[in-house]
Formats: structure tokens, sequence, C-alpha cells
């Protein structure tokens, strides 16, 4: 629960002291960063919030700018931050720098990730190192700006920042010689919405009558942050509980950037110099062309936006689409590793290819990631869309949005927010400055509040109960609206009313420890197993903490043994954070493990299955292909020709789908599963004679109801005899177990049998048996064991059914 108020009151008070001080508020942003101070001083009556202008030194002199790119270079002996770094990568081809060798960018997708840059020198090796150069730039510039001492320094992350990531941005502080506290790390999305209600403070969200859902929408150049927000007045003070968060570290506007880079520019200059697509080959056009092109891609982007904003001001820009463009005078010279130079004459972008870039960033349908050899897309609507859905509201259901970052100054995103949020009304910043430099502003407020309260604005709380589940009901472990850290302090709260439900002499007790809300909702659950000997009713002590990050610690023991304990820790346990680049991260960690760790051929054989299955995950189709390839070289299994039939069948190659299929279902003659998905590509082509032949040999090694399903649908789909027919699917139906022993491949096919018996309340069970089993798969949720015993003095059972 976030104090808003103070941002309106508390912070515009006289009474700040005797002595002078700063203090400062940094965004360490993914492609541009940022800082702001406010100086306060005994005998002004009022504060004011003001953007650092940083010095930043180039190859043709000294640059100053409100805004710091997040780049580092290393050339000829120099280290070059910010603008003269982000001018040097314009010239990687030229200057024959490498990316993650002596040219870093992007590196903040990279923080908490175990991956090393393993051919930079020293003190360039991590993404947090990277980070606390840029920290380093905007403190020394600051530091000489002015001799009054910083007081505090704040330093904002992503609102779906987890642990390491946090820990390795205070690391990335500490190599710049500031220490944070919890209190010194704010969520991006909070530090917007303070910097709007500082300088606008709309009478109506102050003023608030009744609670509000609000959107904030920070789409910046690297990440597209998302959180959902309930404001609403306690105890007379404005407040923000959060709902949800999901974040897109692959979705900015460097995304857009380089789609223009690869499906404008570069074709450009393959056209003017007279080559085909191969004439360049896949590494190099990443490592060399690419980058060049990506400096020119972003200044014709920022040039056409500014013209299309210009143009509708003034209600001329109908007039103009058809033949409206960018273009730089100047031409670009891209260099190849051969020698040779190519030459892009007038680079132009226009209006009609920059929407045709534009369409899958704001498809509203297609919301996966779509990934090619060069390009990741994704439309803006999935993080709308998945935050909306974790909460389980509506578009309708937002009263407010505002729209952050840099990337939100395209007109056409703009639009996208109105039209998809018909009933809120979209707050926005006064100029291109402020929606660039809120973030750091949200900073400096935070930091002003810590020097002269001692603590933030922001004051983290949660916004529903805590409580743990006993086979007497569930005991309340930490209301709602408690201030976090819970307890105020380095303790630990404890209960000691749990105990040991059996006895157990010669095999272990599985405990399962719940966790839910207070609409009864499972945020955790875990199986603690307890050796023997353990007796009926022997005390358990409970013990837990809840941190300013929201950290849950959970400790569980028996009272007179206390060395024997359950550890378990949770992160953001009520808020919903989805972050779909998770598979990517784990697929940096494996090649990082590969690349440094000492492994034998079956861990080896593993790791690369790992990152082929991941690869998978992510649509990257090919490359998986071609990792599970080399691993069936060195050793044929059936497993992995399953997956090749299985990748090859989604690349619509159903030659090689059925080889894979059938050459698995050889090497493993006793299970069904390859021969039921050949004979479902076979019915997919129409091939009913032979999907038949295959679903009946798969039957008759398992003896899978799921298995009868397919068959009967063959058999009508290709006019069999009916009575056949009938009793198949009579026959599946009897075999399927009962709704709560079904996994989710099972649930598919008897789903598929209700629908075919027309039977709508059959199909509404497994529905919601299949939702359930979705929520329970998100936080591993394992049936067995049993429930502590509690007391018989327990909280209200009503207060925990929503």
């Amino acid at each position: 629960m976030y104090d808003l108020s103070l941002v309106t009151n508390e912070l515009r008070l006289n009474d700040v002291g005797k002595s002078a001080f700063r203090v400062l508020g940094i965004d360490l942003g993914t492609t541009n960063s940022a800082a702001a101070e406010v100086v306060v001083h005994p005998s002004k009556s009022t504060i004011d919030v003001i953007s650092i202008e940083i010095e930043q030194e180039t190859l043709s002199g000294t640059f100053y700018n409100d805004l710091v790119p997040s780049v580092v270079a290393l050339h000829q002996g120099k280290m070059y931050v910010g603008e003269g770094a982000r001018q040097i990568r314009s010239l990687i081809s030229s200057y024959k720098l490498e990316q993650y060798k002596d040219i870093f960018w992007d590196t903040k997708n990279l923080i908490g990730v175990r991956r090393t840059f393993h051919r930079a020198p020293k003190r360039y090796r991590s993404a947090k190192e990277i980070a606390a150069h840029i920290l380093e730039q905007i403190l020394s510039n600051a530091r000489s700006q002015d001799e009054l001492q910083i007081e505090s320094a704040v330093v904002t992350v992503p609102a779906s920042f987890q642990f390491a990531q946090r820990s390795d941005t205070r690391e990335a502080a500490e190599l710049a010689g500031v220490c944070l506290s919890d209190e010194s790390l704010l969520d991006e999305p909070v530090a917007a919405f303070i910097a709007y209600m500082y300088r606008h403070a709309p009478p109506e969200l102050v003023n608030l009558a009744r609670p509000k859902n609000l959107v904030v929408f920070d789409f910046g150049g690297g990440t597209c942050d998302v959180a959902l927000f309930c404001l609403q007045k306690i105890d007379g003070q404005l407040s923000a509980a959060p709902l949800a968060v999901s974040r897109y570290h692959r979705l900015g506007g460097g995304d857009i950037d380089r789609a223009i880079a690869v499906d404008i520019l570069t074709k450009e200059l393959m056209r003017q110099n007279n080559l085909s697509s191969l004439d360049i080959d896949y590494k190099e056009k990443s490592d060399v062309v690419i980058p060049t092109l990506l400096e020119l891609a972003e200044s014709l982007k920022i040039g056409l936006c500014r013209q299309i904003t210009n143009l509708k001001k003034f209600d001329q820009f109908e007039d103009s689409a058809s033949t409206l463009s960018q273009s730089s005078p100047k031409s670009c010279f891209v260099e190849l590793k051969s020698g040779a130079k190519l030459t892009l004459k007038s680079p132009s972008l226009t209006l009609v290819d920059f929407e045709s870039v534009l369409k899958p960033f704001l498809d509203p349908d297609l919301l996966h990631q779509q990934e090619s050899e060069y390009v990741s897309t994704c439309s803006i609507f999935a993080p709308l869309t998945d935050v909306l859905e974790r909460a389980g509201l509506e578009p309708r259901d937002i009263d407010y949005c505002l729209a952050v970052g840099g990337s939100c100054l395209i007109p056409q995103i703009q639009e996208a927010l109105n039209d998809f949020f018909e009933n809120a009304n979209t707050l926005r910043f006064n100029d291109a400055e402020s929606m660039q430099t809120c973030v750091a502003h949200g900073a400096a407020l935070q930091s002003l509040s810590v020097a002269l309260r001692g603590r933030g604005i922001v004051q983290p709380a949660i916004s529903e109960s805590i409580a743990i589940r006993s086979s007497s009901g569930p005991i309340e472990l930490i209301p709602a609206n408690s201030r976090l850290p819970y307890p105020d302090s380095d303790d630990w709260a404890s209960i000691d009313t749990l105990k040991v439900p059996r006895g157990a002499f010669s095999k272990n007790i599985d405990l399962r420890l719940e966790l839910v809300d207070s609409k009864n909702a499972l945020i955790m659950s875990e199986l603690w197993s307890i050796s023997p000997v353990v007796n009926k009713d022997d005390p358990l002590s409970l013990k837990y903490r809840m941190d300013a990050n929201h950290n849950l610690q959970v400790r569980l023991s028996l009272q007179d043994d206390p060395t024997r304990e359950f550890a378990h820790d949770i992160e953001n346990p009520l808020t919903n954070i989805v972050n779909p680049n998770k598979t990517r991260e784990k697929v940096l960690e494996l090649e990082e493990r590969m690349r440094t760790g000492t492994l034998d051929a079956e861990e080896q054989f593993s790791c690369v299955r790992e990152i082929a299955d991941l690869e998978y995950d992510l649509g990257n189709n090919e490359k998986a292909l071609a990792l599970l390839a080399r691993l069936n070289r060195s050793k044929p299994r059936s497993g992995i020709l399953h997956q090749m039939g299985l990748i090859s069948g989604r690349m619509q190659d159903f030659n090689r789908e059925q080889k894979f299929y059938r050459a698995a279902a050889d090497l493993n003659p006793r299970d069904g599963s390859s021969l039921f998905n050949l004979a479902l590509s076979y019915r997919r082509n129409g091939d009913h004679a032979n999907a038949l032949e295959c679903v009946k040999e798969a039957a008759s090694r398992n003896s899978d109801p799921a298995y009868l399903v397919l068959k009967a649908m063959v058999v009508k789909e290709s006019g069999s005899d009916k009575r056949q027919y009938e009793s198949t699917l009579n026959q599946a139906l009897i075999t399927f177990d009962s709704l709560s022993t079904m996994d989710e491949f099972q649930l598919h096919w008897y789903k598929r049998a209700a629908t075919m018996i027309n039977d709508e309340e059959l199909v509404n069970k497994i529905d919601e048996q299949m939702k359930s089993l979705q929520r329970k798969s998100a936080i591993g949720y394992d049936d067995t064991g049993v429930l502590p015993a509690g007391p018989s003095d327990l909280v209200e059972k009503s207060r925990w059914t929503g």
C-alpha cells in the first residue's frame, strides 16, 4: 500500500531542518538512464525537482543532456559512457568492435542472470558491472555540479524485478560508490505515478470518492512494464495497492528500431549495393550490419513521429499521410569484415513502411512473442491483457491509464491505448522530456522523503491477509494492509499453536504446508517430509517474516527439536508477476553453465536437451531441431525423435514429422505416444486409413482412453460403421477416471469426448477442473500429505471464503 497523499502534502512543508542538502533519484534504464535532484535549503519555502544535466564525452567533443544512453564502449584505450558510446555503436563496423567484448548495450535485461561477458576485460564482465559504470558516470557528474552533501539516493527498478535482480542492482550501486537500503530501490511504475501526482495532483485523484483502478503503462526503449493498482482512501490518505505486474523485457522501442533496421534499412542497403539476401551471412548481419543501422533507425523513427504529432496538432495529418516520410541527408556506411564498404544513400522511412513495422506491435489478437533470426516482436496488448487477466479485470474496468516512457511518444501507441481503455482517463505528462525523466523525478521525491522522515513516500504494505491452512481451518499470519517489513524489525513473527497431525515410527510423515490469502486463494503449497520418530500432537513452531520487497520467509520446526526444520521463501506471494522472458533467461544460464562449467558427457547431454526444449517453447523451431539432431547423432533416443516429430509438425514439414514419429515408435515398442501423434498427423492430412491403423496400434500398446477418443473421431470422419464409432466413444467415456485424478492431457481428450456427445454440463465441469489444475500448476501444488493440526479457536471461516 503506497501512501501517495504525502506527495501532495508533507513534502511541500517548509520545515526541512537547518542545514541545506541534496537528494538524488536515478532511473537506471535499459536504453536511457536519467537522474534528478531536490536541493533542500532552509531559506526556500518550496522545493522543486530538477533533472541533472550529465556531461558525456564523445569522439567529437563534450555532450550535455538529461538522458544518458545506457551504453558503454571501450575504444582506443578509453571508456565512453552514454552519448559517446552510442555514437561509437553506429560505427561498430569501422572500429571493429563486438557486443559484450568492447561495447555493451541492453545489458539491464541480463541483470540477475548468471551470464558473464567472458571476452571482455576485467570490470566489464557482467551486467551489474556495466550498470556500475553508468551509475558512476551519473554520480560523479552530480557530485561535481554542487558541493552540497548528498543526503540520500534512490535507484529505480522494474516492478517485476525479483531478489536476484534487485540484489545485482544494489551491488552495481555499491560498485559505483553508493549504498542502497530496501527503501532506496523503487519500482519504476510507482516512481512515475509519484512524479505525476506531484506535478499535476488532479483533484479527482487527490479527493478520491471511491476506489479506482489505475494502469501504469511504462513503455521504454528496452522494456515494457505494466503495473495495475487500486487507488483508494484509507484513513483519509490516498493509497495505491498493487494488484498485478507484467513485464516484457524484450518489448521496447529498441525492438521497433531493430525491426526498422532489418526490414527497411538492411533491405535497402542490399538493394543499393546489388547484393542478394544470401551475400552476407547471419553472423555479419547480426554483429556488424544491424548494429550499424540501429542509430539511424532510431533517428528516423523519432523524426517521423514528431512530424505526425505536429501535423495532427494542426489537423493536417490526413492530407499528408500518403506521402509522409522522414529522410536523413547523410549517407550511412557499413564496413564488412572483408574490408568491403557498403553505402546507404539518402536513407528514409515512410509512414507506410513505419506502420508496416508497427503492425505486430499493435496486433490485438496475436499476443505471443514472435522471433526471426534478427527481430523479436510482441504486441503491447500482451502485457496489458496479461495484467488484466491476472487481476480478473476487463479493459472497461480501468479508470486511469498513465502512459510513460519514451516509446509512448509514438502517436500510434497513444491511439492504441486510448482505444483499448475506452472508459479510462489517459494521463500523460505535458512534454516529451517530462515523460522520459518522470521516473527519475519520482525517485528523487522518494529520496527526499527518506532524508526528511526516515522512510519513503512509498511504504510497502500487503493488500491481502496471509494465513496458513490447518486441519481446523486457516490461521492468520499477516493481517491485510500491514506495512512491510513485517514484523517491523529484523525479528521473526511466530505462532506455536500448530501440531503434528499423526505419529510415525517407521516412515516419514508428509506435512502439507499451504498458505492462502483472504479470498482463500492458494499462494503456496509445499511438502515437508518429517522423518521418524514423531508423535501425534507434538508441538510445531512456525516463524515467518516478510521484507520490504515482498519476500516472505517461512520456517517450520518441531518445538522439541529445532534442528528438524522446513524452510521456504516466496517472492511476491500476493502480487501477480509475469516475465515471459524467463525462458530466454534460462537459456542464457544453461549456455553459461556449458561454457564455464565442467560437465561430463551425460550432463552436457541433459543441458543441450533442456536448451532445445526451451528454444522450442520460444518458437525457435529450426534451432531446437538442430540441437536435437546433434544429440540424436551420438545416441538415438525415442524421446528425442518424438520431440523432433513435434517440431517438424509445428513447421508443417509433415514428411519429416511422420518419419520421426515412426522412428521413435520403433525404438520404444512398449510406448504408444509416438504412434498416437503419428495418427494425429495422418488425420490432419486427411489420411484416415493410416490414422486408424496407427491409433489402433497405439491403443494396443497403451490402454489410454484418450486413444479411444481419437479412434472414435477417425472412425466418424472416415465414414465407417456408426456402431463402431458409438461403441468406441462409449468405451472411452466409461474408461476415464474421475476428474480430480486427470492430468491436462486426459482432461483435454475427455472434453473432446464430452463435446462429441453434446454434454454441456460435463464440458463445464471439465473446464473448471482444467482452470483449477492450471492454477495449482502455476505454484507447484501437491495435494499429497496432511495439513498440520490447529487450535479450535480459529478466525471465522467466513473471512477466508471471499
